[in-house]
């Protein structure tokens, strides 16, 4: 009768010990092996495609094509990543976890049966579990889902989104004589904070806003309560003459005596 050596038995399964760590290190094969189209390499675009994707009864992994009721354990023993770096390649906001539909019922059947027998105590030790937690660095939303909310909040507003055409419509209207108050979150003009927001991205437009704003005539800059370096330099050339007082200055400029006092009096503390 013809024996067998160790390692002849260890490859051709004669030994139950040799048998199943050969069938452990196929297994082990089999988890890392990657299906055909996968790794995806585009995020999701849009709510739809989010919704399609944990709808199924199963939760596709994204990176090898295989399928499980949750995919926390497999992401970070097979393809060493974390949940939070998954939803942030693929698109998935942070507060979705990442497990099938029937998976995500069972969990809320169970929550809701604890709370309803625990549910003070529970409540209690969650709250100061979450005062113990350290600060958590936010995550940035998905694309899609940050131009969805835009979109909601400008159609719920009756808001449009802010272009160059609306900013050049306002600073025509401007240079005509109109005080951005009187324009702003008018039909085809930007709202206060619109226009805000504009002026840190495109600085150009908010030197040509000052640029047309210090051109207007004082009465207007005055009622727009926006008087700039030339109304300061004509007060004091008026006031350096002599003999002027700040009713008589603001006549001359057709302000108000408060808006000429309110310049004149820095010069009168540097003389004396």
């Amino acid at each position: 009768m013809l024996h067998s050596s160790p390692k002849e038995l260890r490859f051709k399964g004669g030994s139950r010990a040799a048998s199943k760590k050969m069938r452990h290190v196929q297994r082990a094969k089999e988890r890392r092996r990657i299906k055909q189209g996968y790794p995806r390499t585009t995020p999701f675009k849009s709510r739809e495609e989010v919704e399609a994707y944990f709808s199924e009864e199963r939760l596709t992994c994204l990176l090898c094509g295989k399928k499980y009721l949750k995919l926390g354990v497999h992401l970070l023993r097979i393809h060493d990543t974390t949940t939070e770096d998954y939803k942030q390649k693929y698109g998935i906001p942070n507060r979705v976890g990442l497990v099938c539909s029937s998976t995500w019922e069972r969990y809320s059947k169970h929550a809701k049966a604890v709370s309803a027998v625990h549910g003070q105590e529970t409540a209690a030790a969650a709250r100061e579990k979450l005062r113990q937690m350290p600060s958590v660095t936010y995550k940035r939303l998905p694309e899609w889902l940050t131009e969805e909310r835009t979109e909601r909040v400008l159609a719920g507003s009756g808001s449009t989104r802010i272009s160059q055409e609306m900013i050049d419509r306002f600073l025509t209207a401007v240079s005509g004589g109109k005080i951005p108050t009187e324009l702003f979150g008018r039909e085809g003009f930007p709202s206060r904070s619109g226009w805000h927001s504009w002026c840190k991205e495109h600085p150009e437009d908010k030197r040509r806003f000052v640029q047309i704003w210090e051109a207007l005539p004082f009465p207007i800059q005055a009622k727009g309560q926006r008087l700039g370096i030339r109304f300061k330099k004509d007060v004091k050339k008026l006031w350096l003459k002599g003999g002027n007082a700040d009713h008589e200055i603001a006549a001359l400029l057709g302000v108000s005596t408060m808006a000429v006092n309110r310049v004149t009096c820095t010069f009168r503390k540097s003389v004396s």
